[in-house]
C-alpha cells in the first residue's frame, strides 16, 4: 500500500489526510487540531522527518499567540513545490521561519535549530573553511 501510496502522489512520501490548505483555513476555530491531524496523516518517512521539528509545540506556541491563522494563511500563498524551491532553499526558508516566530513568541534567540542528522539526511554538506 505504501508503495502505491507513493506512486500516486509522485513523491517519496505521501499525505493521506482529507485536509489542504484550504479547508484548513476554512475551519478556523479548529485549526490546530486540524493541523495536527494533516501532520499525522504523512508517511513515516516524513513524519519521522517531521517529529524531529517539534510541530506540535509550535503549533501550540503559534495557537496561543493567535498567530497559527496567519501563518496557515501565508503558507497557502506561496508556491514550495520541489521544482519550484530547491531542498537547500527550503531548508534555508525552514530556520528563517522558525527563528522569526520563536522571536515573535518572545523565546530566547538561537532556542531552536535543526538537529544535525536531519540536515545530513536531506542531503547537506559541511562545507571546509577556507
Amino acid at each position: 500500500m505504501n508503495t502505491q501510496l507513493r506512486r500516486a502522489s509522485g513523491f517519496a512520501f505521501y499525505n493521506t489526510s482529507l485536509y489542504d490548505f484550504d479547508k484548513l483555513a476554512g475551519d478556523a476555530a479548529n485549526l490546530a487540531a486540524n493541523l495536527r491531524n494533516f501532520i499525522a496523516g504523512f508517511s513515516t518517512n516524513m513524519k519521522e522527518v517531521l517529529d524531529k521539528f517539534d510541530f506540535d509545540n509550535t503549533i501550540s506556541k503559534l495557537d496561543e499567540a493567535d498567530l497559527l491563522f496567519q501563518v496557515l494563511e501565508r503558507f497557502k500563498n506561496v508556491d514550495l513545490h520541489p521544482d519550484v524551491v530547491s531542498n537547500a532553499t527550503m531548508g534555508t526558508i525552514f530556520e528563517e521561519l522558525i527563528r522569526k516566530f520563536n522571536e515573535a513568541l518572545d523565546e530566547n534567540p538561537g532556542e531552536h535549530f535543526t538537529p544535525r542528522g536531519n540536515l545530513l539526511r536531506q542531503g547537506w554538506q559541511p562545507r571546509a573553511r577556507p
